[in-house]
C-alpha cells in the first residue's frame, strides 16, 4: 500500500493527470474537494479512454482505428478537459479490512486501485501489485525468508 498518497482537485485538467501520472509513476490519482471529500479517481485507463470512440467497448479488440492523427487529435484536445468529467468510481476500503477482503473484492468486480479510509481521511491507495507484494512476503515469513 502507499501512504504517501497524492491527490488532485476538482479544477484539475487531464492534462495535470497525465503529467502527473508519468512523472509520479503512478497509475490513478484520487480526485478530492476540500469541503466534499473524495469525488473519484482517474486512472490510466480512463486517459487512454477518452479519445477513443464511444463504440470501441462494443467492439471490443477486433476493432482497429485506421487514422492514428484522428485519435491524436482528439487525445490533445481531451486533455484541456475538466477531471470531473472523467472521473472513475473510486473505490474505498476501510484501513482495517483484511488484506484477503481487499484482494477478493478487487478481484470479483476488477478493481485495479483501491483507495484506504479511515473515517472520512485518505490514508492510503492499494492496488493488484501491493496484493501480490504482500502474499509474497507472506510466503516468505512462513518460509523463514526475512527481507
Amino acid at each position: 500500500m502507499t501512504t504517501d498518497v497524492i491527490t488532485v482537485g476538482p479544477t484539475a485538467t487531464l492534462r495535470d493527470i497525465a503529467y502527473l501520472l508519468v512523472e509520479e509513476r503512478i497509475s490513478a490519482v484520487p480526485v478530492v474537494d476540500p469541503k466534499e471529500g473524495l469525488l473519484g479517481m482517474i486512472n490510466e485507463r480512463a486517459l487512454i479512454k477518452m479519445p477513443l470512440p464511444s463504440c470501441l467497448e462494443l467492439l471490443g479488440d477486433n476493432f482497429y482505428l485506421p487514422d492514428v492523427d484522428v485519435y491524436r487529435k482528439k487525445l490533445l484536445e481531451g486533455l484541456s478537459e475538466s477531471v470531473l468529467d472523467h472521473l472513475i468510481e473510486a473505490h474505498t476500503f476501510s484501513y482495517d479490512t483484511p488484506i484477503t477482503q481487499i484482494a477478493a473484492t478487487m478481484i470479483s468486480k476488477n478493481i485495479r486501485e483501491g483507495v484506504i479510509m479511515k473515517e472520512a481521511e485518505i490514508v492510503g491507495i492499494i492496488s493488484k501489485s501491493d496484493i501480490v507484494r504482500a502474499m509474497i512476503n507472506a510466503n516468505q515469513s512462513n518460509n523463514g525468508i526475512e527481507e
